[in-house]
């Protein structure tokens, strides 16, 4: 019982390391717009485009077409429809397709654990580098793998009816290539077991039935199955005109040594995975093995596994084509090694070196996606790489068509454990710029209480043809005469929140004012002064104001001091996405800001606004 127990916290600890490492996947926007451009303007529509758009971008783009009610034989029909439709789900109602795939890599661990009722099989396909690759992909073996987990499932359980609709679903999910196999497995097992005519006839019969439940995404629009069949000859003439030739020395030579022949920019080239690990070899010898088992059900699942790998002999072999098959592999190696535990160690611990390289990415293939992009001119790419802060210093429309690329210099840095761009400039011509903020308070503390202070100042600036940045106190949001003279600025001025705190605003918020205190102390003025609970209240009321003055939130805000709490609380309950604070001064106005980082603009750390960290939102001093 205590082995058991410490494998079970060994996997929830993985787990935790894994979504630690693939913690990009949650925060992912999924873009439509952006996706529609490059779907249209990629190589499926246009011949020779080099915007060339991979099979995940496809299938996230055409599983949210599929949502939108797009007719599945309409584009990109040569692949059936129920993955991607579930990429789609989480694209249009999550903004991420990424939620989808861990939860087909969730399903697939319970499914195997279903199963083989190991752990151990558990841990062990959970740490395989191929397996773990998927969650950070939105393609179609993951889902298929699930599906054909299920069948066997079922099938082991004498459940024959929901085996063979699990089948049928496996055949939706990708092009049913390799369900014939598996459905003559599955029969002679089933024969062996029950010598009944008619379990064989029912699950002969669920097959066809989950295959036509996969297009339910047709049929909820087109209830007719007569043109549902006769759309079939689409996809057959496709994949008879596909031009894939095999070639069997890649299956065997990916399985035992890590090296296949594909294609690359236009020709083929022998290549390695960072997925593969030794275990591949040494379940492939363990099935061999097993063909010959008295277990039936380590025959019947070894005869799955070979006859899934004999069949991969004879197509344009992939090494994502084996993920299908790899929990098969696991559970009859653990199954092997049932009584000697010390190599499942030993093949835990070659999984876990192998998963080093998923886990940590190296920075290769963002350069080369880069040099791709900067060749044949597909900037769109090389802005979807940028950081956060890289997307709010420069726009989409037109980037990258005016620089000079030989001259430039790419800064990348991992946000989210994942490689983005985090700045292009030029080192030999750089521009520079100077962002103009005015902060503007209460008339009650001006010298002139006329407007012809703020007139002189707007003025300046329109005569420059500038840009600027006004930011609010709240007790200006009362002075009418101020604020329509504010809301007749040009549509060059952006308008935001000066985050003081003044007697009035505590008043209303109710909030305890220390009235003992001059109105400029840190006591008084910063929102630091006060209780977390004090400094919701405030906020609220500040936020409130300036959107029942001008219609919105303003997604500026700034003073001489901003507290990580209020930065934070700010970002994330009002999208505010630049702050302003004071830069380092050592006694002036009576207090100290000192060790920050030095004027420069930085995204801030949510725990202290003072450092570079992985907010949403970018500091200016």
């Amino acid at each position: 019982m205590k082995g058991k127990n410490r494998l079970i916290l060994l996997i929830f600890g993985t787990l935790a390391v894994i979504g630690f490492c693939f913690r990009w996947t949650f925060v992912y926007k999924f873009d439509p717009v952006y996706w529609e451009n490059f779907y249209y303007t990629s190589q499926w529509n246009i011949p020779n485009s080099q915007r060339v758009i991979g099979d995940e971008g496809v299938y996230r783009y055409i599983g949210y077409r599929r949502v939108n009610g797009e007719n599945p034989f309409n584009v990109d029909y040569w692949v059936p429809p129920m993955g991607k439709f579930f990429y789609g789900l989480s694209a249009k109602y999550l903004s991420n397709p990424y939620w989808t795939s861990w939860g087909w890599y969730l399903l697939l661990l319970i499914a195997i654990y279903g199963i083989s009722k190991s752990w151990w099989a558990v841990l062990i396909l959970m740490t395989n580098p191929l397996i773990v690759s998927q969650i950070g992909l939105t393609m179609l073996d993951l889902p298929q793998a699930v599906m054909l987990a299920g069948q066997i499932y079922f099938i082991l359980s004498g459940n024959y009816v929901l085996s063979g609709l699990f089948l049928g679903l496996m055949m939706g999910i990708k092009i049913g290539y390799f369900g014939p196999v598996i459905v003559v497995i599955g029969t002679c097992y089933l024969w062996k077991r029950t010598k009944s005519f008619i379990e064989v006839i029912k699950y002969l019969i669920a097959v066809p039935l989950g295959y036509t439940l996969s297009y339910f995404c047709y049929f909820a629009v087109h209830p007719n199955p007569i043109p549902w069949i006769r759309l079939h000859e689409k996809i057959i003439t496709f994949w008879k005109n596909s031009g894939a030739s095999p070639n069997p020395i890649n299956t065997v030579g990916y399985i035992l040594i890590n090296k296949y022949n594909q294609v690359l920019e236009g020709g083929r080239v022998w290549m390695s995975a960072r997925e593969w690990t030794l275990l591949l070899p040494i379940s492939l010898c363990i099935t061999f093995k097993e063909l010959w088992s008295k277990n039936d059900k380590q025959k019947y699942l070894s005869l799955v596994a070979m006859g899934w790998i004999i069949l991969c002999l004879l197509i344009d072999f992939w090494p994502r084509y084996l993920i299908s098959v790899v929990p098969v592999l696991t559970i009859v190696t653990v199954n092997f090694f049932e009584k000697h535990k010390q190599w499942l160690w030993v093949i835990l611990l070659m999984n876990l070196w192998g998963l080093r390289a998923v886990l940590n990415p190296t920075l290769e293939p963002e350069i080369r996606q880069v040099e791709r992009s900067i060749k044949y001119k597909t900037y769109k790419e090389i802005y979807q790489m940028g950081s956060s802060s890289f997307k709010m210093r420069f726009k989409e429309e037109g980037y990258g068509t005016n620089l000079d690329w030989e001259k430039m210099k790419i800064i990348y840095k991992k946000e989210n454990n994942k490689w983005v761009i985090s700045d292009i400039y030029n080192p030999n011509g750089m521009e520079r710029y100077a962002t103009i903020v005015n902060p503007v308070r209460s008339r009650q503390l001006w010298k002139d209480k006329s407007l012809a202070p703020i007139a002189a100042q707007y003025g300046a600036i329109k005569n420059n043809g500038l840009m600027a940045t006004w930011l609010l106190q709240n007790d200006v949001l009362v002075d009418k005469e101020l604020v329509n003279k504010i809301k007749s600025f040009d549509e060059n001025q952006e308008l935001g929140i000066f985050i003081e705190v003044s007697k009035d605003l505590a008043y209303k918020s109710r909030v305890y004012y220390p009235t003992e205190t001059e109105w400029y102390s840190p006591k008084a003025v910063f929102l630091s002064a006060y209780e977390i609970g004090d400094r919701k209240k405030l906020i609220d009321r500040m936020m409130t104001n300036f959107k029942n003055t001008f219609g919105y939130f303003p997604k500026s805000a700034g003073a001489w001091w901003i507290d990580s709490f209020s930065q934070q609380y700010l970002e994330n309950k009002y999208g505010v996405r630049s702050f302003l604070i004071c830069a380092d001064q050592r006694t002036t106005d009576k207090y100290g800001i000192w060790g920050q980082w030095w004027g420069y603009p930085y995204i801030p750390s949510p725990s202290n606004i003072l450092i570079p960290g992985e907010s949403n939102s970018v500091v200016i001093q």
